[in-house]
């Protein structure tokens, strides 16, 4: 097998397909050295790790489903916006008392339900909207060619103010830190796992691959390239609303229109 490998390698190839890891790689490695050397901090430690891993785990959620966006040879200008509608919505529901800002000038109050109950209200609250929003967007971008973005309708509708935060229990539910490690963590592998196998082992994820190939061809196929491209909006809606749920967990509220940009 060694042998054949050998045999098989074409550097370029392997430049071309990992070129943009390795540099990653590379450049992290000699800001370690900077930290370490030059300014007598050390970077590379497992708290460091952990932090910057519980950070970016919500990203994940948004990062796959830009992903699944890329795929189709787009992107979208919109996240920004929807991750602020996401832990706005999120915020208001998991508030403790009366919210302190309003929507349109209605002032909510959740309390009256168990902390549980606001919990999975919020994330389907927040899957909700987002899935909504990039539906449209979904559906312009596959019927008109347009490009995806969505206007500040959650800056006008409340003000811009911030809705204070969540209850402090919430974060210890649903992400706790166990012996030190931020559960989180485990979320994000879980979102890579469940859209890897989508992408990779169903037959809307084949399709997508084709459609950000050549449509063209995809729909010669038989491939219904405009259901593909509203689908891809769709899983793209659901992990925002995730995405935006878990940051607002660990953010403990404070959520903004402001925040996503």
């Amino acid at each position: 097998k060694w042998e054949n490998y050998k045999y098989t390698f074409n550097r370029r190839d392997f430049l071309l397909r990992n070129g943009l890891y390795i540099a990653i790689v590379i450049i992290f490695i000699i800001l370690c050295l900077i930290a370490q050397f030059g300014k007598k901090v050390p970077l590379l430690t497992v708290n460091n790790i952990l932090n910057i891993l519980q950070q970016a785990s919500p990203r994940m959620f948004l990062a796959l489903g830009v992903a699944g966006l890329i795929l189709l040879a787009g992107t979208d200008l919109s996240i920004g916006r929807m991750v602020g509608m996401g832990m706005t919505a999120a915020t208001i529901i998991m508030h403790k008392g009366i919210n302190t800002g309003a929507v349109f000038g209605h002032v909510f109050d959740f309390t009256g339900l168990p902390v549980i109950a606001r919990v999975i209200l919020a994330l389907l609250v927040c899957i909700v909207l987002c899935t909504v929003f990039t539906t449209i967007a979904g559906f312009f971008t596959a019927k008109f060619k347009m490009h995806p973005f969505i206007f500040g309708l959650v800056t006008y509708s409340t003000k811009g103010v911030s809705f204070g935060g969540i209850e402090s229990n919430i974060p210890s539910m649903i992400i706790p830190k166990i012996g030190g490690f931020p559960t989180i963590i485990l979320w994000a592998i879980a979102a890579v796992i469940i859209v890897w196998f989508i992408w990779n082992k169903t037959t809307f994820g084949k399709n997508l691959f084709a459609v950000g190939g050549n449509p063209e061809a995809a729909a010669v196929s038989g491939i219904s390239v405009f259901r593909v491209t509203v689908g891809a909006f769709i899983l793209a809606g659901i992990l925002y609303g995730f995405g935006s749920w878990l940051e607002c967990i660990r953010m403990v509220g404070s959520g903004s229109a402001a925040y996503g940009q």
